[in-house]
């Protein structure tokens, strides 16, 4: 194996991790041959060695079969007595490959199941970890939120990114993670979403704008080209675009028309019409052009 080979891997972690899942391959697809009917997936398998792991000390924990059985069926929907020995069946297999072993309990002369040794509880739990890699990443994430205390940017690189919140809400679909204890965690998560939201909104926002300004600023060329008489009718059409255009546009056009005195001066030979044309038939609108635009 070279080096390439073995960063590859994940290092001593994921040698470790790939031993356990290879011994948990194995006996799923030997019980699947060579036994009828009740079957243990790879998940159970999994859970039956994690029972015999120290998570804290990472030692191995003797079980009696009874306490490994219901363990490994808790979750088990239809009757269980089928399966019973199978497991009975899968600790004989894994003993066999040297994963696991049993002893005699001194006091009660019952036998006890344990991993073969302490150093397999680390791929014990590494396997586990590869295999809810999603649940193990929320986890850790959650951990270091509480950890982060009352610092805000802490607390914010510990979220999860928009991409893996989107993973774990279709790992939800179907049914492999529960949020559980990590609900509130997540849920803050979702202010990893306010940049790729407020974006696209600011954008719009800045876009539409512009765009009003720009509207605003045709309409206001068109008019006051006559220096007296009756509006011309490229005048008149101009002054009904202004009326049937939105409120951003009619405010956006007063605001240049009372930008500078030259502006003010094409205004005033429409004032009458292009001022109906702005306020309508609308009270507030009046008011509203009042004291932001006469008051001041």
């Amino acid at each position: 194996m070279t080096i390439g080979d073995y960063q590859r891997l994940g290092g001593l972690p994921g040698l470790e991790a790939r031993y356990i899942e290879g011994h948990i391959t194995e006996a799923e697809r030997y019980f699947a041959h060579t036994k009828q009917g009740a079957l243990l997936t790879q998940k159970q398998i999994r859970n039956l060695l994690l029972a015999l792991v120290n998570r804290e000390t990472l030692k191995t924990v003797p079980r009696s079969i009874e306490e490994l059985e219901h363990i490994v069926l808790a979750d088990h929907v239809g009757e269980v007595k089928p399966l019973q020995q199978v497991v009975q069946d899968c600790l004989d297999y894994l003993q066999q490959r040297e994963v696991i072993r049993k002893r005699i309990d001194p006091d009660t002369r019952n036998e006890l199941w344990l991993l073969d040794h302490d150093y397999l509880c680390a791929g014990v739990l590494e396997a586990e970890r590869r295999a809810n890699r999603w649940l193990a990443l929320a986890e850790a994430g959650g951990r270091a939120f509480d950890e982060a205390g009352s610092h805000l940017l802490k607390k914010w690189r510990t979220l999860l990114s928009p991409w893996q919140q989107l993973v774990l809400v279709m790992q939800r679909l179907l049914g492999r993670f529960r949020y559980g204890t990590l609900r509130a965690y997540v849920l803050w998560g979702l202010l990893r979403f306010m940049p790729y939201i407020l974006v696209p909104v600011l954008v719009n926002y800045g876009w539409y704008q512009w765009s009003a300004r720009e509207q605003a600023f045709q309409i206001l060329w068109k008019i006051g080209v006559s220096e007296g008489g009756e509006p011309t009718p490229f005048e008149l059409d101009a002054v009904w675009t202004l009326a049937i255009s939105n409120e951003t546009v009619r405010f956006r056009f007063l605001e240049q028309a009372l930008a500078n005195p030259e502006n003010a001066k094409r205004f005033s030979r429409c004032a009458g019409i292009a001022t109906r044309a702005i306020v309508g038939l609308d009270p507030s609108r009046r008011e509203k052009v009042f004291k932001e635009f006469i008051l001041p």
